[in-house]
């Protein structure tokens, strides 16, 4: 942990825990005239420069005063980019970041930014001092996140965010320092929007640098959501996530390692823990998009109702299947009114092990709350989004939800949209809506209907563009081209005991077969069926089972009274084992009409919903590959 050079704690909003430049610096002594400014003793040292304690003459009132290196003055350029920083710098007005208040330029000995004066501890030192409080850890990172959140919406990027650069006075504020001004004193870098001044020298303190930071590449905003992560790592555990024994090594931690997730203690609460893995994604396009995102989730936590405690990771354990393991991915987990949870079941089981379910909630805003009358939520192909139909009321609207975003995005032209589904590729949808099956294509455009649909009981979307559906409660399946076209009959109930129609359609891997669930009068009589499109038979496949999904392990995960089963599968032969294991208990399951709420990404994401003590929960969680 890098430590300031003066134990002074009343240093100022200048002050430096690590250099970020190398100048030389010439020395002012007390007494010392800076302009209308009485230096009264140096506070602070540090490769970019000396921090001094100053009286304002004039308006008599202390001011923390930062040396600037001389080159940097006399380069005109260097010199106006400055002015340009420092002056967007003084247009903030947050209460949560330190003020600047101008710039005295002297060619000779170079410069000075005069600069509010915070008293208390930097974060560095309140660290060094022993562990915090964890309440106090997410207080101090919601204002931090606060005011970067405040710096991004007039696109100032800090670059250089650690504990150094965060004061805390003695009421428990906290002060963001010199923003912006690192990309300012870069000499340069601002330029190329790159970290690189010149050969050998970064801007920024190695062990809270970002990888694109660490490989000289184009920063911005979510580089500063990565240090954001690094510091509430530091908080929380007080150890630098990625710290190396030399700057080399730290970087190539920075670029290869993860931090050791066993460090967070026990009391961290799961959607916190999920938050801060978002921020510590080492691939930018799946890191936290918005620091404001953070700031709102850290808030709800921090104000959750009185006797609603924060959930943590359960340690429940569940029998699997052969070949089977749970493991957490990325992406899951949500709590809905009837409460989602998640796991994936992956292909890489050696042997049958148990493993512990788990959920991490983590809340949404209350307009983006799942649609009371189905859980209506489904994971992309790929496991990197997740749509839901939400809102409140009689009125449902889809929501589109990426990694790393913590608020969905409402989809366009999608009010009154129930039971969406993903193309193979994941970049359109499938819904229905004002009695319409229509598409959507999520990079824009607008809604195509196809055809006429009463009540939806399901359809999928197959990679040769056909898109399989049960249009009725008392029907067959049909078929469509999902650009459009007459819709065709392919199966008709039998309308012998009991059969009411072919709900739940699931188009197998290449195109081959779809799976159904054949409805009858009571739910404990369904039966899966599986037709063959080229002709057109189809055959009962498996008895007592509804709402049935391929998993990419080589199984068949289906819901049989409030559980989810699996049985293997053979994919060429269309053929079911024996062995059929119990994998999760406790699922929400509609006596209704079969529906199962759970979901498949390609990876093996599984996510279901929960029933019984997680009602009143309505929460999305993403979380990392690592867990």
């Amino acid at each position: 942990m890098d430590k300031p050079s003066s134990k002074n704690s009343d240093a100022p909003a200048g002050d430096h825990s690590a250099p970020t430049a190398n100048f030389y610096i010439s020395p002012k002594g007390p007494g010392s005239k800076i302009g209308q400014f009485r230096i009264e003793c140096e506070i602070g040292r540090g490769g970019a420069g000396v921090v001094y304690l100053a009286r304002d003459t004039k308006l008599d009132r202390k001011v923390a005063i930062k040396s600037l290196p001389p080159e940097l003055v006399r380069n005109p350029q260097m010199r106006s980019r400055l002015k340009r920083e420092a002056k967007l710098l003084a247009s903030l007005d947050h209460p949560n970041i330190a003020t600047i208040h101008d710039i005295v330029e002297q060619d000779e000995s170079g410069g000075y930014l005069i600069l509010e004066y915070i008293p208390g501890d930097t974060l560095a030192e309140r660290i060094s001092q022993g562990p915090l409080d964890l309440r106090e850890t997410l207080s101090i990172a919601q204002q931090i996140a606060e005011a970067v959140a405040a710096a991004h919406e007039h696109n100032v990027i800090h670059r250089d965010l650690k504990p150094g650069n965060i004061k805390i006075t003695r009421e428990g504020k906290v002060k963001v320092l010199d923003f912006g001004l690192a990309k300012a004193v870069g000499a340069g870098a601002a330029d190329q929007q790159s970290t690189v001044t010149e050969p050998g020298r970064v801007i920024g303190t190695p062990a809270y640098m970002s990888p694109e930071q660490a490989r000289g590449q184009a920063t911005g905003k979510r580089t500063d959501i990565w240090s954001f992560g690094c510091v509430l790592y530091e908080m929380l555990t007080r150890s630098v996530p990625f710290a190396g024994q030399t700057v080399s090594d730290t970087l190539a931690n920075i670029l290869q390692q993860e931090p050791d997730w066993r460090a967070l203690p026990e009391g961290v609460s799961a959607n916190i823990q999920v938050l801060l893995r978002c921020c510590l994604e080492k691939d930018l396009r799946r890191r936290l998009r918005d620091i404001g995102d953070a700031a709102l989730e850290i808030h709800e936590t921090l104000n959750l109702p009185a006797g609603v405690a924060p959930s943590t990771p359960s340690s429940r354990p569940v029998s699997l299947p052969a070949r089977l393991r749970q493991k957490i991915v990325w992406a899951v987990a949500c709590v809905l009114p009837a409460a989602l949870a998640a796991t994936v079941i992956t292909r890489s089981l050696k042997r049958s092990t148990p493993m512990p379910t788990s959920c991490f909630p983590i809340s949404l805003p209350r307009d983006q709350t799942p649609f009371e009358q189905q859980t209506n939520v489904i994971v992309s192909p790929d496991g990197k989004k997740l749509v839901y139909a939400g809102g409140v009321g009689p009125t449902s609207v889809l929501f589109l939800k990426e990694l790393g975003q913590i608020k969905g995005k409402e989809l366009p032209d999608t009010k009154g949209a129930l039971q969406p589904f993903f193309s193979p590729d994941g970049r359109s949808i499938g819904f229905q809506a004002g009695g319409k099956l229509t598409t959507l294509s999520l990079e824009g455009g607008r809604p195509k209907s196809l055809c006429d649909v009463g009540t939806l009981m399901g359809a999928s979307w197959g990679a040769d563009g056909m898109i399989y559906f049960c249009p009725a409660v008392t029907a067959g399946l049909y078929e469509i081209p999902a650009d459009g076209g007459a819709p065709e009959l392919v199966t008709t109930p039998k309308g012998e005991d009991g059969e009411l129609g072919h709900w739940w359609p699931e188009v197998l891997p290449g195109d081959e077969a779809v799976l159904f669930t054949i409805w009858k009068t009571t739910l404990s009589d369904t039966n899966v069926g599986v037709l063959s499109p080229k002709t057109g038979q189809w055959r009962t496949l498996l008895r007592g089972a509804s709402y049935v999904r391929y998993a990419p392990t080589g199984h068949l995960i289906y819901a049989q009274s409030g559980t989810i089963m699996a049985v293997p599968f053979d994919l060429k032969q269309l053929k079911v084992g024996k062995a059929r294991r119990a994998v999760i208990e406790g699922l929400k399951q509609y006596a209704d009409n079969g529906y199962a709420p759970f979901s498949f990404s390609q990876d093996g994401l599984l996510y279901y919903v929960r029933g019984g003590e997680w009602l009143a929960r309505r929460h999305f969680t993403w979380v990392s590959r690592q867990g």
